[in-house]
């Protein structure tokens, strides 16, 4: 018995999984069997021929055996089909099942196949192996090989980093037609890394891909006309360059533009453009233009008040597993807004996003109602050191009070410390309190009064109050008629 190619009707063996002919997968085709008699091709499991009535199954005898030019042109397609499987596996970042099938493709001859596979080694950050196959690739004449070689010296990924190495690769690459060499040019002279700063030559080379339909190019051409960086500021080109970069159908383009029409950065305020195009990058899976259209029908900004909506596209971002989509459904949970309160679910929200890194979530469980003391006191810890300034203020309270923890005056004046540095008013004038009363640190007036002073400093209005208080009794002012040892008046500043 045998079975019948059913793409180019060659007869193969039973047992072959493959056509010899075309590669076309045969493991599921049905067996066949020819007349001896009259040649008639005829169903495995039929007993009598169906032309001439003749006895089957009978000896086979395929009307067709392949010839050697055969053979080898299927062999080429077998090869080139796992050739492509492996560009497929690279594609989805499977760079160790990938690599056998692309060393397929180098047997092939094929030029790409060196950068594919340079790729793979890349992306399993074996950077050496890299930079051997890109340097092959573009023996053979692969331009964007060339490209990648100038981001290995630009990084420095198996090779030591040269920005004038880079340069010159991204040179070659461009002058063959690389749009992303042209932009990586564009970069370098933008920031003055490889052979100086030229920021015309670099709005140029932006120029050049943007047109050439290179998107990131689109985008930073936008924030050069933006800013005016190479050229005059010029708010409509920067906004033409947004559009295009958002029309080609990006997510993160149609973001960014929405963010451009919401602050009327390029002209003026347009609130149905940037709905419209946050909406765009919603749908196109962007989790933050989610939870910030959330934000706009939450407070009314941009679109008319609508909490259910708000609380709809807050749940379409959570459900993308976006940490600000959680605790924006958790805040709305627990005060019903746009749904219906649950003080549970909000908690079980809360603690998604917080277990995301989301500090205001952190922070928001130190202060939860009826939360586990521990838990709440290693939220408000977590928050406070990833450097959330109002949860260091709150370890200020829980140790100085012993809430939720022992009490620890010294720790406390230290997180106190670490807040006032950060330029916030209210942990400066905390400090100064603290330094007033000695409070888990020396006792000095001198400093206490520079805190005070460097809050009132900021526009703080309770630090002014306390400013006056303490010039009033005579702290960090100065005290004439003050006698020293020998009866000379002697002014000091205490």
């Amino acid at each position: 018995m045998a079975k019948l190619c059913p793409n180019c009707h060659t007869v193969v063996r039973e047992t072959a999984n493959f056509c010899r002919l075309c590669g076309t997968d045969c493991r599921t085709v049905e067996q066949i069997v020819f007349c001896a008699e009259c040649g008639a091709r005829c169903m495995a499991e039929d007993v009598f021929c169906e032309v001439c009535g003749t006895a089957l199954p009978s000896a086979i005898k395929p009307p067709h055996e392949p010839s050697a030019e055969e053979l080898a042109l299927a062999a080429k397609k077998e090869a080139e089909a796992k050739y492509a499987q492996g560009v497929v596996l690279l594609k989805e970042g499977k760079w160790t099942d990938a690599l056998p099938l692309l060393s397929v493709g180098i047997e092939l001859g094929l030029a790409e196949a060196h950068r594919n596979t340079g790729r793979c080694y890349e992306g399993l950050q074996r950077y050496d192996e890299a930079v051997a196959c890109y340097l092959k690739a573009a023996e053979l004449g692969d331009v964007h090989a060339v490209y990648l070689l100038g981001i290995c010296y630009e990084n420095g990924l198996g090779v030591k980093q040269n920005f004038v190495t880079a340069t010159e690769r991204y040179q070659l690459a461009e002058e063959k037609g690389s749009t992303d060499a042209a932009f990586a040019l564009g970069r370098l002279l933008r920031d003055g890394k490889g052979k100086g700063k030229d920021v015309a030559k670099a709005l140029a080379f932006f120029q050049k891909a943007a047109e050439a339909g290179h998107l990131p190019a689109m985008i930073e051409l936008a924030r050069c006309y933006e800013s005016g960086t190479g050229t005059e500021a010029d708010g409509a080109a920067a906004l033409r360059w947004y559009r295009s970069a958002a029309e080609t159908g990006d997510p993160q383009a149609a973001e960014l533009l929405g963010s451009v029409y919401a602050a009327g950065r390029c002209g003026e305020v347009n609130d149905a453009e940037a709905i419209k195009w946050y909406q765009r990058a919603a749908e196109g899976g962007r989790t933050h233009a989610m939870t910030v259209l959330g934000d706009c029908y939450r407070k009314g900004v941009h679109v008319s008040l609508d909490a259910t909506a708000a609380f709809a596209w807050y749940q379409k971002a959570a459900e993308a597993g976006d940490a600000t989509g959680h605790y924006r459904v958790a805040e709305c949970l627990a005060e019903g807004i746009g749904c219906e309160k649950k003080k549970s679910a909000a908690l079980a929200y809360m603690k998604r996003a917080a277990d995301q890194g989301h500090l205001e979530a952190q922070y928001a469980l130190s202060c939860w109602p009826r939360l586990n003391k521990n838990d709440a006191f290693s939220w408000c810890q977590k928050a406070a050191e990833a450097g959330l300034v109002k949860a260091q203020l709150r370890m200020v309270e829980l140790l100085s009070e012993g809430k939720s923890c022992d009490k620890n005056e010294a720790e406390a004046f230290l997180w106190c410390k670490k807040a006032a540095a950060t330029g916030c008013a209210e942990a400066q004038l905390r400090l100064a309190d603290l330094l007033l009363a000695g409070s888990g640190c020396k006792k000095s007036e001198t400093e206490a009064f520079l805190w005070c002073k460097r809050a009132a400093m900021s526009g703080y209005d309770e630090a002014k109050q306390r400013l006056l208080i303490l010039q009033e009794s005579g702290i960090g002012v100065l005290r004439s008629a003050s006698k020293s040892k020998n009866g000379q008046e002697n002014n000091t500043t205490k």
